[in-house]
C-alpha cells in the first residue's frame, strides 16, 4: 500500500500561508478554553472534479466550515487525506476516492505512523503543544496515541457527535455558505480547467494561482511511503 507524503516545506513558510484573513467572523471558544497550537482537519468524500489546492479541493459544507474555523485561528492547520497523509492547504491534489474508515487496519496504522513523523517534520517538536483534531473517528484513532506519545496535549472538539451537531458547533457565518454554492463551484471548476490547460504536454503546472513555490503534484513535490 503507498501514499505520498506532504511536501517539504519550511515551518516559516507554512506559517506565512495560513495566516488568517484580514477581518472575518471569529469562531467562537468557550471561555477559558485553551487556544490550539495547530489543527487537523480530516478529509470528506466531496470534491471537485479536477486537480486543486486541497483546502479548495474538498467541498462539502463541513469541511467550509471546519477549513474557516482553522484560517480565523490564524495556527498552523493541515488537512488529513486518506489518500496522501498529511497535505498543507495549498498543495495541489488530485480527486481520489479512498476514505480511510473503508481501508484495512494495517494501512490505518501504517497511515496514522506516517502522519506523525510528516508533523514533526514540518511543525517541530510537538511536546506540550496543544493540537485540535476536526476529523471523523477513524482518522482521530490513526494519529490519537502517537500525538499521546509525542507529548501533544490532544482535543477533539467534535467527536460523538452527529453531522448536524458538528455544524452547528462551528455556529453560523455570513461568510460562508452552509451549503456548496453551485454557481461558485462551477466558476472555481472553469478557472482551474483554464488553468490547467495551459500545460502544453498535459501535464500538472508547477504551481496554481496562489501557490507559488508548492509543488501541484503530490508525486513530484515527495517521495512515495511504501509500507
Amino acid at each position: 500500500m503507498t501514499f505520498v507524503r506532504i511536501a517539504d516545506t519550511p515551518p516559516a513558510e507554512l506559517a506565512r500561508r495560513v495566516a488568517p484573513p484580514q477581518g472575518g467572523p471569529q469562531p467562537s471558544r468557550v471561555s477559558g478554553e485553551k487556544r490550539p497550537d495547530l489543527v487537523l482537519v480530516g478529509c470528506v468524500k466531496s470534491k471537485l472534479p479536477l486537480p486543486a489546492p486541497a483546502k479548495d479541493l474538498y467541498i462539502s459544507a463541513l469541511f467550509r466550515k471546519e477549513r474557516e474555523y482553522a484560517e480565523h485561528l490564524g495556527v498552523l492547520w493541515f488537512i488529513l487525506s486518506a489518500e496522501h497523509g498529511l497535505v498543507a492547504p495549498d498543495t495541489i491534489l488530485e480527486p481520489y476516492d479512498r476514505q480511510l474508515s473503508k481501508t484495512s487496519r494495517d494501512y490505518r496504522l501504517a497511515w496514522g505512523r506516517q502522519v506523525i513523523v510528516d508533523l514533526n517534520r514540518v511543525a517541530g517538536d510537538l511536546q506540550g503543544r496543544t493540537i485540535e483534531i476536526h476529523a471523523g473517528s477513524a482518522y482521530a484513532d490513526a494519529i490519537r496515541d502517537g500525538l499521546l506519545a509525542a507529548g501533544a496535549d490532544v482535543v477533539e472538539p467534535l467527536a460523538g457527535l452527529p453531522m448536524g451537531s458538528r455544524l452547528a458547533w462551528y455556529g453560523k457565518s455570513k461568510s460562508i455558505a452552509d451549503e456548496p454554492n453551485d454557481s461558485d463551484v462551477s466558476v472555481l471548476v472553469k478557472q482551474l480547467t483554464d488553468f490547467w490547460s495551459w500545460s502544453p504536454t498535459g501535464e500538472l503546472p508547477r504551481s496554481a494561482p496562489g501557490t507559488q513555490g508548492v509543488a501541484t503534484s503530490t508525486q513530484a513535490c515527495c517521495p512515495s511511503s511504501k509500507w
